[in-house]
């Protein structure tokens, strides 16, 4: 096409808009069928392979035998070979597209081969593997057979369609549940259904355990007697869960494809309010008058400006989505006080939701349209600003951790096989090709090289290890609130109701000081102590409203004392200047909150905002007091409530309705974590609006922060001196040598702990709960009456170990950098 006239700028670089140019018709049938196949076929797969509804329990029957798991680890190597010959020689070529199909669908083939057959060790994964199978059979639609349907029309049909089937699998698996004679009750979640999945999983209880062959009645029931041996106990223990995880996964299995539909038909329909589509260019056509091209300029003009306006919106939509999903995966650090397997599932799908909204956001918005978006809007202007931070490149690398260096090795070896493919006919080709020889990488891998050749690499590895000791403290502060929690469960068991009640309060009060400890489980142990003890005195329900009150008092004290600590901390500059009362966002912040009464961005920060942080923050600010406590009051609804009800419903005596109570305790759980996680969305909202609509205002300099100024402008000979000595390509090998290694560490050690976070099976942390008591033995939830036992041998002590090693050096290093930089200030 050609190209739009000098005096217009040229038109932002959409993803999907710009990469289908020709992407003006509107939907048809064919492309309405063709969709609806690419949603269909992993929903049918998910419930024909991996559920009841099908031949799910055959599966992994088959697949039980341990030499099974290695013949999987063959398919998973080959499955990762394909995918690397498939980058390193370009064989989706647009133009083969035979070539393209072929290779694309035994790629498939291998990687479902290798999800079936690891299905014992990672019973997840087959199911996983299934519904990822949906977007990657959209974008090969995209690329085909809609490839000339508007942007909009195929989020619709996207939408649509997995609405659709979303609808239909709830219908199937529903009416499934009631008719079925899997049980004579049907097959809802009841102990009949339970122990029928377990004598369908005889041969997978048989294969689980390398020693021996285990049997769920002697070894796995809660009547099973434990070996003495503490380490054959945990081995037993986890082949235990191995198996329930795999008949739960074969039962539980329609819900995800249920959901991933539901999630997907939301977010193609919130698409469909960017149009992103561009208008026709006319200036192609042969013959075009000057009035004719005026008018086209103009409109050209104007369509830039509402394409921009249109990316404006889209990255702040992105940006909540994105927030949202962090504070879930916060969030899904806590929950496991309540539901382990809750807290695994919130996990996996937060951080999996989270990467992939990144990556969708890298490719539906360029870096043109976030430069151009960044002069209309001061949001995205602020947004560019973090997004090339040092703190932000942190998280990055973090996030990637060795695919970086995993995909420059395999772009040296496309550049290699691109260079042989070259012909060499002509003189001018013979030269095209000895230049191209001389190049380590493709045009892409040369892009990153001098992206990250620019950064400042020992300032981004410092960080990188302030975010792993951060995440440390966090997951350690988590399970050591667990075992107190539990501990002081045990020990008010014989003490009065009315001295508990005092006590309970107290405590929760005190626990709510400590920064590393969340709301969240001091309302379930709320919910334990007093919900348990209620039912021998006032009863179950007046225990549970009892508990939520005594809760929100302690909450709101608790608020009152965080403050006191953030205003006293306040009067120090240089925490003021940590906090960043002179920064745009804290202001905007600042003005939310300072509004009077219950207005719904205020709200949002104070309720779905981490608990000590937020309140030490209005404290730092100053703000009015019963107006924070008075925005704090709907946390009773959306977390106290629910939470302390899940704690009680821990406790209670259910006898025949356990199934209906246990499904309810889970939903309470669901409810206040999804709550929260959408509370945070709702605030990254309004400190957006915030930030666009009074940008001017909150930029404008103030006389109570002119200490921070000064305080940074002293800061800054220091502060240019470690950037000036912290240069890569300057720094002391040494030096060098164990930033990287500290690093390296810290990475390693927090993937392993996320790891654990996500996988059914512990690796590093033993499961416990609050009910769960230090005294019981490992196969009772306990921890066999020593608390270091949290920790699993070997994978859980190497990695605290290699973390706090990693903690050392990055001081060390952070001493002698400071160290040096004084000296060269002095001299």
């Amino acid at each position: 096409p050609a190209k739009v006239p000098e005096d217009a700028s040229e038109l932002p670089d959409f993803g999907l808009t710009q990469s289908y140019a020709d992407a003006t018709e509107d939907p048809r049938l064919r492309d309405g069928v063709a969709v609806f196949l690419a949603c269909g076929a992993p929903c049918a797969l998910l419930l024909l392979g991996c559920s009841l509804l099908g031949y799910g329990m055959e599966v992994y029957t088959a697949v039980a035998p341990r030499n099974m798991d290695k013949v999987g680890s063959i398919f998973v190597f080959a499955t990762a070979v394909c995918m690397c010959g498939i980058f390193v020689f370009d064989i989706p070529d647009p133009d083969r597209w035979l070539r393209r199909v072929l290779v694309e669908f035994v790629s498939i083939c291998l990687g479902i081969a290798a999800a079936v057959l690891k299905g014992i060790r990672y019973p997840w994964a087959a199911v996983l593997f299934a519904v990822f199978l949906m977007p990657l059979f959209l974008v090969e639609v995209r690329r085909s057979v809609c490839r000339r349907v508007k942007r909009k029309g195929f989020y619709w049909l996207i939408c649509v369609n997995a609405l659709v089937l979303s609808a239909c699998q709830i219908a199937l698996w529903v009416s499934w549940m009631f008719l079925s004679s899997y049980t004579p009750n049907g097959a809802m979640w009841t102990e009949q259904t339970k122990a029928q999945l377990r004598r369908d999983s005889r041969q997978i209880y048989a294969n689980v355990y390398e020693e021996r062959a285990l049997n769920w009645a002697s070894d796995c029931s809660p009547e099973a007697v434990a070996p003495t041996d503490p380490v054959v106990a945990g081995l037993i223990e986890t082949a235990c869960a191995s198996a329930e995880t795999v008949w739960f996964v074969v039962w539980m299995s329609p819900l995800i494809g249920i959901l991933f539909t539901f999630f997907l038909s939301i977010f193609c329909f919130l698409q469909t309010w960017f149009d992103l589509t561009a208008l026709p260019d006319c200036t192609e056509q042969e013959s075009v008058t000057e009035d004719q091209l005026a008018r086209e300029t103009s409109a050209q003009v104007r369509e830039q400006d509402r394409l921009t306006k249109a990316a404006v919106d889209m990255v702040k939509y992105y940006v909540i989505l994105v927030v949202t999903m962090m504070m879930g995966v916060y969030i899904a650090i806590y929950i496991g006080g309540a539901s382990v397997h809750l807290a695994s599932a919130f996990m996996a799908f937060f951080a999996g939701a989270m990467m992939a909204i990144v990556v969708y956001l890298i490719h539906e918005v360029k870096q043109v349209s976030l430069e151009r978006a960044a002069e209309y809007s001061a949001f995205v202007k602020n947004l560019k600003k973090a997004y090339t931070s040092d703190w932000m490149r942190a998280i990055g690398i973090g996030s990637m951790n060795v695919l970086i260096p995993i995909f420059l090795g395999l772009d040296t070896l496309r550049q290699r096989a691109r260079v042989l493919r070259m012909p060499q006919k002509t003189p001018q080709e013979k030269e095209d090709k000895e230049a191209e020889r001389k190049k380590w990488f493709t045009s892409t891998g040369e892009r990153l090289c001098r992206e990250l050749s620019a950064w400042s690499w020992c300032s981004i590895l410092t960080k990188v290890n302030i975010l792993g000791e951060l995440f440390l403290i966090l997951t350690l502060g988590g399970k050591l609130t667990f075992i107190l929690f539990s501990w002081l469960n045990t020990a008010l068991e014989p003490v009065d109701f009315g001295i508990v009640l005092v006590l309970v309060f107290v405590v929760g009060i005190v626990m709510f000081m400590l920064p590393p400890v969340p709301g969240s489980a001091v309302y379930v142990f709320y919910g334990i102590v007093i919900g348990k003890q209620a039912q021998s005195t006032i009863g179950f329900w007046p225990g549970v409203a009892l508990a939520c009150v005594i809760g929100l008092a302690a909450k709101l004290v608790a608020c009152v004392g965080q403050y006191a600590i953030g205003a006293l901390a306040g009067k120090n500059v240089q925490v003021q200047k940590t906090i960043g009362v002179d920064t745009v966002p804290t202001r905007a912040i600042e003005k939310i909150l300072s509004e009077r009464g219950w207005k719904l961005g205020k709200v949002a920060i104070l309720v779905g905002g981490p608990d000590w942080p937020t309140s030490v923050t209005c404290g730092v600010l100053r703000l009015n007091i019963p107006q924070m406590l008075l925005g704090t009051l709907p946390v009773f609804l959306s977390s106290i409530i629910p939470q302390t009800l899940v704690g009680a419903l821990l406790t209670m005596e259910t006898g025949s309705d356990a199934n209906f109570w246990n499904m309810v305790k889970t939903g309470a759980t669901a409810v206040a974590g999804l709550g929260q996680a959408v509370a945070s969305g709702v605030a990254a909202y309004a400190i957006t609006q915030t930030i666009e609509l009074d940008h001017e205002e909150l930029s404008r300099p103030r006389a109570e922060h002119e200490a921070v100024a000064l305080l940074t402008e002293r800061q800054k000979a220091y502060n240019d001196k470690v950037a000036e000595i912290t240069k890569w390509s300057v720094m002391p090998s040494h030096w060098r040598a164990l930033i990287l290694l500290s690093a390296a560490m810290q990475l390693m050690g927090g993937f392993v702990i996320a790891a654990d976070f996500v996988l059914f099976e512990p690796i590093c942390f033993r499961k416990f709960q609050i009910t769960s008591r230090i005294d019981d033995a490992f196969l009772d939830g306990g921890l066999n009456g020593n608390v270091l036992n949290i920790v699993l041998p070997p994978v859980g002590v190497i990695t605290l170990v290699v973390m706090c090693i990693a903690t050392a050096l990055h001081l060390a290093h952070g001493k002698i950098v400071g160290r040096t930089a004084m000296q060269r200030l002095k001299s």
